[in-house]
């Protein structure tokens, strides 16, 4: 008997964690496309088909909910970066910066209103995102660096570390500021592309900048 109860326990925890997933990647897409505060629970159990009984057997408020999306975003982040060190050769790496210099738009001017309504209305969880995704950037970047050095793709001279604390920051303080800087006359888009050129001339290697280099001209070709 205690078997069963366990192994009924166990399943019900299964569920239970299931349908916080999914409500979590229902709700992430919607913050995501029209901000946190456009999106109401009814706008979330509509899309999902579900009551808003069964909602709230998952989350008992909405900031609960805003917190679990957040969470599961880092550790979905976490992941993907995860698996690129282990896959991801340099030259996807030189090809993505290529495209991003050759576009007319960049990801740093087309953040979420999701992260704007972070920034003003959950101003601690906004913090604790950010603190997150800067730690997951750094590590990145810091054996994105290291692994170019071993290639001949970054020079040698430059400490891996530092130099990823810097371009972390960098992106960072622009995702914070974003909204000052577009008042203030700053052109995001070529805020970003003049940030890669800094990154791309700061650490790339001759051999390095020929690769980026050619990867512009195929990129312009195409």
């Amino acid at each position: 008997m205690h078997a069963l109860l366990e192994q009924t326990a166990k399943k019900t925890r299964k569920m239970a964690t299931e349908a916080q997933q999914n409500i979590c990647k229902t709700a992430g897409q919607l913050f995501y496309k029209f901000g946190i505060r456009s999106v109401s629970i009814d706008d979330i159990c509509r899309q999902m088909g579900i009551s808003k009984k069964t909602f709230y057997v998952s989350f008992d408020t909405k900031d609960n909910l805003v917190e679990a999306v957040l969470k599961e975003a880092v550790k979905h982040m976490s992941e993907t970066i995860s698996t690129k060190l282990g896959t991801e050769n340099l030259q996807c790496w030189l090809r993505s910066l290529a495209e991003q210099v050759k576009h007319d738009d960049s990801d740093v001017r087309h953040v979420p209103q999701l992260v704007f309504d972070l920034q003003k209305y959950y101003p601690s969880l906004f913090y604790t995102y950010q603190k997150d995704v800067f730690e997951l950037q750094r590590k990145h970047i810091a054996e994105t660096i290291r692994f170019g050095q071993q290639e001949g793709i970054v020079r040698t001279d430059i400490n891996a570390d530092d130099s990823a604390i810097f371009f972390a920051k960098l992106h960072a303080e622009a995702i914070r500021s974003i909204e000052e800087m577009e008042k203030g006359g700053v052109n995001m888009t070529l805020y970003t592309k003049n940030m890669i050129k800094i990154l791309v001339r700061g650490t790339l290697s001759e051999k390095g900048i020929q690769a980026f280099e050619s990867e512009i001209l195929q990129h312009t070709e195409n």
